[in-house]
């Protein structure tokens, strides 16, 4: 893996960045993926966002609809199944995610 030494104001951006982040040059080109450090598997998600393909990705910035999150999804699931022993592992899940998205930053 390559490393870029970030100056100061670089660094002022990306330090209040805590997901995957398209960076974009002044042209609106995207040049690549931040992720965070302090996130589970950041290298994971850097890689797998940069093969999602430009026209993916306005087609997702330009849905009108919006989409669910994870959380929404798997809460969706667990309310569709009657079995306690899915419920609960569903709930896990949903307790874990929702751990992850708690933000420190003000």
């Amino acid at each position: 893996m390559s490393a870029i030494i970030a100056d100061d104001k670089l660094l002022s951006l990306l330090s209040h960045v805590t997901g995957v982040t398209e960076v974009r040059a002044p042209d609106g080109k995207t040049i690549g993926f931040f992720a965070p450090a302090p996130l589970a598997h950041a290298e994971l998600h850097a890689k797998v966002a940069a093969h999602i393909t430009p026209e993916e990705r306005k087609r997702r910035r330009e849905n009108k609809h919006g989409g669910r999150t994870t959380r929404e999804v798997l809460e969706n699931l667990k309310g569709l199944t009657t079995d306690e022993s899915t419920r609960s592992h569903l709930q896990q899940i949903i307790d874990r995610v929702a751990k992850r998205e708690r933000c420190d930053i003000p």
